[in-house]
């Protein structure tokens, strides 16, 4: 196996040239399912230089889609191109055991997501079927473009009863960036701090330091929280309630 280093050195010749013959770029995509991620992530973005250097190298990808050892690198080279058809793939991915994957998944799906509207769409469907792990990124990506429709709202406050805790995180963390002005979502991310996990009132608390609601009830759920004997708890209340200035403004 040839070292990290001279394969860096080839990929970055031939991204500079800018062009390659169907053997180099045959050669380029059969790294994309190397075990190194740094060389599968560098075959990909050399892909790109070229193809922004127009060599067609889409054949040469959408092949290796199905070709399992190169079937995520192979999307995620679609997807720096800007290609919807890696989005199955990315999907997939979200469930990952691999860290790394999943979020590397989330944010070529978030980008993806700002050109094609269907994108949104398969990802509300992941919350409906979707491993706790896809959820939770989904519920990111969702958060991330910024998709606050009554519909999505409605899967972010249902996910708040979720019984794995980090899909509630992941649930907690979209409604207080989507929900600002939100009177449904305020009301949810309220009811959990007054009665939700420890985990989640806290996190729950600092949410509400950032929704835009200006109402009496939260800010004196935000005082009671100040007083609790959970140190983590009364500190996230404390800041929420600096956020939102001496009359509930937010400063």
């Amino acid at each position: 196996m040839r070292s990290t280093e001279e394969l860096f050195e080839e990929l970055e010749r031939i991204g500079k040239e800018g062009r390659a013959s169907p053997e180099e770029i045959d050669r380029i995509v059969r790294l994309l399912g190397d075990p190194r991620k740094a060389v599968q992530r560098r075959a990909a973005e050399t892909l790109r230089e070229l193809a922004d250097r127009g060599v067609e190298v889409r054949p040469f990808l959408e092949s290796a889609l199905g070709n399992e050892p190169q079937r995520w690198a192979a999307a995620y080279g679609l997807a720096l191109l800007g290609d919807a058809r890696a989005v199955p793939v990315l999907l997939e991915t979200l469930g990952s055991s691999d860290v790394d994957l999943r979020w590397a998944a989330s944010a070529l799906l978030t980008e993806l997501g700002r050109n094609f509207s269907f994108v949104t769409e398969e990802l509300v469907k992941v919350l409906d079927s979707g491993s706790p792990g896809a959820r939770k990124m989904a519920l990111y990506c969702l958060r991330d473009l910024g998709s606050s429709s009554p519909e999505i709202l409605s899967r972010a406050v249902a996910a708040l009863r979720d019984r794995d805790e980090n899909v509630a995180l992941a649930a907690i963390s979209s409604l207080g960036r989507l929900g600002r002005d939100r009177p449904e979502a305020v009301a949810a991310l309220l009811e959990v701090v007054r009665a939700g996990r420890p985990r989640l009132r806290r996190a729950a608390a600092s949410a509400l330091g950032r929704t835009h609601a200006l109402d009496a009830e939260t800010r004196v759920a935000l005082e009671e929280a100040a007083g609790a004997e959970d140190p983590d708890l009364r500190r996230a209340a404390e800041r929420a309630l600096r956020q939102r200035g001496p009359k509930g403004d937010r400063v």
